[in-house]
């Protein structure tokens, strides 16, 4: 969804891709590291699909990747629908307003 409206959005592709790779890229991945100086911005970055499915929960007992439980599962199939669901409606109210 996200790669259509970026498309869409801009008048050349190549804007409009470079503005699909820093919602699903870039940002996530800036904000993954201020996590590790603010609480806060942690949990928000691992609620992005590029942190979860590339996190890891390290420590001295366990090495597990982030989607490894029921809970964290659910977290991966609530952000995606939430995704879809956003895009989805500003991608159609973009088209609207768009004219071919």
């Amino acid at each position: 969804m996200l790669g259509i409206l970026s498309v869409l959005l801009f008048e050349k592709t190549f804007t409009g891709i470079l503005f699909w790779y820093s919602i699903l890229f870039l940002i996530p991945q800036v904000l993954f590291y201020i996590g590790f100086e603010v609480r806060p911005i942690q949990e928000i970055s691992m609620w992005m699909p590029r942190n979860f499915f590339s996190g890891m929960e390290v420590n001295q007992q366990v090495c597990a990747p982030i989607r490894d439980t029921a809970s964290r599962i659910a977290a991966c199939l609530l952000s995606g629908f939430a995704g879809i669901l956003l895009f989805g409606i500003w991608g159609i109210t973009a088209m609207r307003k768009k004219e071919f």
